[in-house]
C-alpha cells in the first residue's frame, strides 16, 4: 500500500534523505525501487532505512514478543 502512495506522501517531506529513509522503512523493496526513481540519494537512504528496520526488528522482537504475549494472555 505504501509503495503505491509514495508519490503522494513523499511530497510532504522535504529533502531526499528523510524522504528516502521514510519510504524504505514504510514500503520496503518496491518503495525503495520507487525512491531510486525520485533520486539516487533517496534510493540510498531508502535502502538504509529498509536494512535498519529489518535489523532492529530482528534484534528487538525476540525480547518484546514474550512480554506482549504475557500481557495479552
Amino acid at each position: 500500500m505504501a509503495s503505491v502512495a509514495v508519490h503522494v506522501f513523499a511530497r510532504e517531506v522535504s529533502g531526499y534523505c528523510p524522504r528516502g529513509f521514510a519510504i524504505g522503512v514504510a514500503s520496503h523493496g518496491i518503495g525503495t525501487a520507487r525512491a531510486f526513481q525520485i533520486s539516487e540519494e533517496a534510493g540510498a537512504f531508502a535502502g538504509l532505512g529498509m536494512a535498519m528496520n529489518g535489523t532492529m526488528s530482528a534484534l528487538v522482537l525476540p525480547f518484546v514478543l514474550p512480554m506482549v504475549i504475557a500481557h495479552v494472555a
